[in-house]
C-alpha cells in the first residue's frame, strides 16, 4: 500500500442489489480519508438526486 497519508480508501464497499418494485433496499458505503472523503451515489450511470424523497443518505 504506497498510498499517500490521507488518501480516500474505501472501507466498505457497496454490493449490487437486485430488488423488486416497490421494495426497499439498504446500500452501505464506508470510506476514510484526509479531508474526509464525499460518497455519491449512481443508478444507471446517473447521479441519484438525493433530495428526492424516495431516497434517504444517512451520515455516519
Amino acid at each position: 500500500d504506497n498510498l499517500p497519508v490521507g488518501f480516500p480508501v474505501i472501507t466498505q464497499a457497496p454490493t449490487t442489489k437486485v430488488v423488486e418494485m416497490g421494495h426497499t433496499a439498504l446500500l452501505s458505503c464506508t470510506a476514510v480519508g484526509s479531508p474526509t472523503p464525499i460518497i455519491s451515489w449512481i443508478r444507471n450511470m446517473e447521479p441519484i438526486n438525493t433530495s428526492n424523497p424516495r431516497y434517504v443518505v444517512l451520515d455516519s
